[in-house]
């Protein structure tokens, strides 16, 4: 008779029962999906919240799946089952059920022990027993070092002595996942005794191979060598052949025969290169020149050397230079030691080390001292050295001891005037020489003059001595006119032009402790030049009538923007050119476009006039 289970979700209810019924009704929230693993064996089940205190019972639609005694399951099989939780009638409670799903997932075998076992190589091979399992999955069987053991199915082939571990795994089935155990198998067997098998050494350029001697033995097995680096040194047969520098082992594996295990016997081959040839050429001491926190970069040449083998660069401080590659990085002032090594190439072995040392010198910006201003005759002047970073030994020199000398850390004054003073420090390993300067000036003492009195000069006379006031200071008297057309100052030379007067002004220079003097004002009088007539000497044909002077005479002329001035008679006369009232040179004179008016006079008098176009 087939069961039909009906199951009903109640969500909310609100009875009201008369107090005279004779049963209450039974409310059960719904009960959670319940999971578990074979593993478990038994579990008690949480029956759902219910308002009635009624004894509970499970029901399965699947009795294969597990096997209930109240609220204890005792699992038989991984699946799935409906559920039901029965609760019985209690007093005014009736009976009622609820409905959820049971998931048996399959379990995790438990296995017997699998024991480590101790055979000898001689037996040649045996048969594996499994463990004890709770599944009765399949059992396979597995070697992890084919060299000393193999399997197929449950037979074990013995190949050497050694160790290896023997992997057992159990297929999965319905009600169990897969699971595996592991042993450890060892092969006993009497290891060959076995002769010298001496190191080698060969050399790239002249012994490149050799043929290997196997060492003697007491087994028969065969014999295979290997290189543990080929590029070093390979190995044909019993051949080995050197092909670059470098060390590399060379094993012997003896196969096992015989009752006896397989043997491994090695030797060191050195293959020994060629010393490269190297010099080093642009590989120099150098320095660096740089400003605070910028640094500076440079290519470092490398020596010059007849392997390809790369280059290798280092700095003994990374803190002053860092090098990347051949790129050297100047971070701050100091010294380094930069090494360089060659690496080996080919035939050819390692560099010796190539060393320089790098300067990395700061280079900075002094802030010069305040220009001074002193009186001639004050104190020496204390000299205010800049700021600097450097510990270099400083100098100081003047442009002019005369007026500013150097006298240890001072300076002391002397003439008036204004001197440059040049501070220099030296350079060291870490800063380069670094200099600036300020000025100093000297106000020199105003000179003492004496009166400058008016005086008289004629037409034509230059005066060689200057009509200078008395002075205390020995500087040189500057002269200029107020009319130049009456009074000329020709190279400082008070030069007579015209009838008539004019202002001299005159100031002296400064000389010694004394400044430039105050500038004086007297008044020149031009007078007339004296014009003496030569006596003419008599002639023996006409004694008796005197010769006429030959007046002077002048010209001038435009070619382009060149005026040419001529003047003859002229005698011991004064002659004064001037072009637009300045004075000229006689001869040629180049000009600016413009109207240009020429004046020519002799002796004071003038005996040319002309006005010329220039274009």
């Amino acid at each position: 008779m087939t069961k039909r289970i009906i199951t009903v979700a109640i969500t909310s209810i609100a009875l009201l029962v008369p107090v005279s019924a004779q049963g209450a009704v039974t409310l059960i929230a719904a009960p959670t999906a319940t999971t578990v693993t074979l593993t478990q064996k038994t579990i008690t089940l949480v029956p759902p919240a219910s308002n009635s205190p009624g004894a509970w019972s499970i029901e399965f639609d699947n009795p294969k799946i597990a096997t209930a005694n109240g609220l204890t399951l005792t699992l038989l099989s991984a699946g799935t089952s409906i559920i039901r939780y029965a609760q019985a009638a209690s007093g005014a409670y009736n009976a009622a059920s609820r409905s959820s799903r049971l998931t048996v997932t399959p379990g995790i075998p438990t296995l017997g022990e699998f024991k480590d076992q101790t055979v000898v190589l001689s037996a040649g091979s045996f048969n594996l027993i499994a463990p004890t399992s709770t599944s009765d999955g399949a059992w396979s069987f597995q070697s992890l070092d084919q060299s000393i053991a193999t399997i197929s199915g449950n037979k074990v082939t013995l190949l050497d002595g050694g160790e290896v571990s023997i992997r057992a795994t159990q297929s999965p089935t319905l009600n169990w996942l897969t699971t595996n155990a592991t042993m450890k198998l060892t092969v006993t067997a009497p290891s060959p005794t076995v002769g010298t098998f001496s190191d080698i050494t060969l050399s790239i350029d002249s012994v490149s191979k050799v043929e290997l001697i196997l060492p003697v033995s007491n087994s028969k097995g065969s014999w295979t060598l290997t290189s543990a680096d080929p590029s070093v040194a390979s190995i044909n047969g019993l051949t080995v052949t050197a092909l670059k520098s470098g060390t590399t082992k060379i094993s012997a594996k003896q196969a096992p025969s015989g009752g006896y295990r397989s043997i491994i016997v090695t030797l060191n081959v050195t293959i020994l290169a060629v010393d490269p040839v190297v010099t080093a050429s642009g590989f120099l001491d150098r320095t660096v020149e740089i400003i605070l926190g910028t640094p500076q970069q440079i290519s470092l040449p490398a020596p010059v050397s007849n392997s390809p083998g790369v280059w290798t660069f280092t700095s003994s401080d990374a803190a002053i230079a860092t090098i990347n590659g051949n790129s050297l990085t100047a971070l701050k002032p100091g010294k380094v030691t930069v090494t360089a090594v060659q690496g080996p190439a080919l035939k050819f072995g390692a560099s010796r080390p190539f060393t320089i040392s790098v300067f990395v010198k700061g280079r900075q910006s002094l802030t010069a001292p305040a220009n001074v201003e002193k009186l001639a005759g004050d104190p020496d002047v204390a000299i205010a050295y800049p700021t600097s970073q450097s510990t270099g030994k400083w100098s100081a020199t003047s442009s002019d001891p005369t007026i500013a000398a150097i006298n240890g850390n001072a300076i002391k004054l002397g003439n008036a005037g204004t001197a440059t003073i040049i501070l220099t420090q030296e350079a060291t390993d870490s800063w380069i020489a670094s200099s600036t300067t300020y000025s100093v000036r000297v106000i020199g003492v105003t000179p003492t003059l004496g009166a400058f009195a008016p005086f008289e000069i004629s037409v034509g006379e230059k005066l060689a001595t200057g009509k200078s006031p008395l002075s205390n200071s020995a500087g040189k008297w500057i002269y200029s006119s107020s009319d130049p057309k009456v009074v000329a100052v020709i190279d400082n030379v008070i030069t007579g032009v015209a009838i008539g007067s004019a202002t001299i002004s005159a100031y002296q220079e400064p000389a010694g402790k004394y400044g430039q003097s105050n500038t004086l004002q007297t008044t020149v009088t031009v007078k007339a030049a004296s014009v003496v007539t030569p006596t003419p000497t008599p002639s023996p044909s006409a004694s008796a009538n005197p010769i006429a002077a030959i007046a002077p005479k002048a010209s001038a002329s435009l070619s382009k923007r060149i005026i040419s001035i001529y003047a003859v008679n002229t005698g011991s006369a004064s002659v004064i050119a001037m072009i637009d009232a300045k004075i000229v040179k006689i001869g040629k004179n180049t000009v600016t476009p413009g109207s240009r008016k020429v004046s020519i006079f002799v002796g004071g008098r003038l005996i040319y006039s002309r006005t010329f176009t220039v274009k």
